[in-house]
């Protein structure tokens, strides 16, 4: 058994991550775990480091699925006292602050809302298709783009709402294939000026550009 469970841990692949016990339904799988080597953490109010905690609750926090089914980790948290007066819970690097998927899953929910829409990522990965959204727009925000090293782009509309009456234009670079940019409008004269505050520089810089035939 012990085997089993140290192959779940090299499936998932989190660092530290020891897994208890796993509970294998139709489409779901359950994972009980606790991170091993983390014995301290800093205070938020002080910064300073507190070590020792008392295992207090489990977080349940969704990552990536497996062979067609969600993943669902049961994560030990742990709470510490600080010697300032303030309590609080144990946090996760590979978790999104105050959500209940990981950083990987939040991801590859935004990767795929790149392709189509926020409706359909939800069906496809039994999520609610606001979350897909919310999680959309908070990467687009987060992008740090390297422009400079930007040389070839392409352009495409894609509806993020069931219909096909709400699009977002998403500029993707054609070296790399990232996500460059989402933008919430794609008329002629909004492209017009998103290019212009990137500069002529830039604009002089692209080599190639790659879009539909489309009016703007």
């Amino acid at each position: 058994m012990q085997s089993d469970l140290s192959l779940y841990e090299i499936l998932l692949n989190i660092e530290g991550l020891s897994v208890e016990s796993v509970e294998n339904f139709s489409k779901e799988l359950h994972v009980y775990c606790h991170i091993s080597d983390k014995g301290s953490q800093k205070c938020p109010a002080c910064s300073q480091v507190v070590l020792g905690k008392v295992l207090k609750y489990r977080r349940k926090v969704r990552d990536l699925d497996l062979s067609g089914g969600k993943v669902i980790l049961y994560l030990q948290v742990g709470q510490y006292r600080c010697t300032c007066g303030r309590s609080f819970s144990e946090t996760f690097d590979f978790v999104e602050p105050n959500k209940s998927y990981t950083k990987r899953q939040s991801k590859w929910v935004f990767e795929m809302s790149g392709q189509q829409s926020h409706t359909r990522v939800g069906a496809l990965l039994d999520m609610c298709p606001k979350t897909v959204e919310r999680i959309s727009y908070a990467h687009a925000s987060a992008l740090e783009v390297d422009w400079h090293s930007v040389k070839r782009i392409a352009m495409d509309e894609f509806a993020f709402k069931k219909g096909h009456k709400d699009f977002l234009t998403i500029l993707i670079d054609l070296d790399t294939h990232e996500i460059l940019d989402i933008l919430e409008k794609g008329d002629k004269d909004f492209l017009r000026a998103y290019f212009k505050g990137l500069g002529e520089e830039f604009c002089a810089q692209i080599e190639d550009f790659c879009s539909d035939m489309w009016g703007p």
